[in-house]
């Protein structure tokens, strides 16, 4: 009984509480509706619909707008300076504020002015390079003008003197402090051919007479005996007996020599010592040492048969020291 009075009374106070935030309730929707009536009857009436706040904010930047200077613009220490400011600033007053057609005109035309234009002094004035007028070896580039940085102390261009033409050439170590002597070279007149080197006394009787083309019924041998011709030249010494020999012995295998076919020898000091040769036979370029031709010089004949049969050609006689295998059968 006296639990079921506890729990009587404590609910009571829960029931007025109840009934008191229920009329608390029912007395503020009223004024609820009324502020959200309001509020849409203030958006409304606002341009473009936009808030209140929006508004009042433009209006405030439009008048500082027209109370700015443009020309007064005074610049911060570590700040951005005042023509970048102000073109942002512009910039998002014109995204928030709608303008006529004439408005949007003139700002235009103003930022167009605004912007740098590009002077006809900056504008390339094309290829300073000229191409020299001379065509004299045109292999040889040289220029009549060239840019100021391309000249000689900042540039590798050099100017050459007015008796070789007076126009800039580029210099590097391939080509010289002095390229332009290669075109004084070009206009030079042609001048006859060198003369030909003399030939030393004595070596015309060992290795004959210059070889000439009509020499050779193949030309392409033509060119290498030529060659070796002036090899020879350029080694040879002197003509004579060498040292340690006398006439007596050069007489007695001259004899030998020219009875089977060979010819007078003809002895000479050149590129390898003192050397031999037959220049009256049909090898004129056999070779054999000075001793072996003057002391032994039936060794020579043999030899010399030996490379005549090689080269296709057939003794009028055979010696009895040729190699069986080439002796006729």
């Amino acid at each position: 009984m006296i639990n079921r009075m506890a729990d009587s009374s404590s609910a009571v106070p829960e029931q007025i509480d109840r009934s008191g935030r229920g009329a608390r309730r029912a007395a503020s929707l009223p004024e609820f509706q009324d502020m959200v009536r309001g509020a849409s009857e203030q958006v409304q009436d606002s341009p473009a619909g936009k808030p209140p706040a929006a508004l009042r904010f433009n209006h405030v930047r439009q008048q500082e707008r027209g109370l700015r200077q443009p020309d007064a613009p005074k610049a911060v220490l570590g700040a951005e300076p005042a023509s970048v400011s102000s073109r942002s600033s512009r910039v998002a007053d014109n995204e928030a504020t709608p303008r006529s057609p004439e408005v949007s005109a003139a700002v235009s035309s103003e930022s167009a002015a605004s912007l740098p234009q590009p002077s006809a002094a900056a504008a390339p004035a094309g290829n300073p390079f000229v191409r020299s007028a001379d065509t004299t070896a045109p292999h040889l580039p040289r220029f009549s003008e060239v840019p100021e940085q391309a000249k000689y102390p900042f540039g590798p261009y050099r100017q050459a003197p007015p008796e070789s033409g007076g126009d800039w050439w580029f210099v590097n170590p391939f080509t010289g402090p002095t390229p332009w002597l290669a075109l004084d070279a070009a206009k030079a007149p042609r001048t006859a051919a060198l003369e030909a080197e003399p030939i030393p006394i004595g070596f015309q009787e060992v290795f004959g007479a210059r070889p000439q083309p009509s020499d050779f019924a193949n030309r392409s041998q033509y060119g290498p005996t030529l060659a070796r011709w002036e090899q020879d030249m350029t080694y040879f010494q002197q003509s004579g007996i060498p040292d340690g020999f006398d006439e007596t012995q050069l007489e007695a295998a001259a004899t030998e020599f020219e009875a089977w076919g060979l010819g007078r020898p003809a002895f000479y000091e050149g590129r390898y010592g003192w050397r031999v040769r037959f220049p009256d036979s049909q090898l004129p370029t056999f070779e054999t040492t000075p001793e072996t031709a003057l002391l032994v010089p039936h060794i020579v004949i043999a030899q010399y048969q030996v490379r005549s049969i090689q080269e296709g050609m057939t003794p009028s006689r055979y010696h009895p020291w040729l190699p069986e295998r080439l002796l006729p059968a």
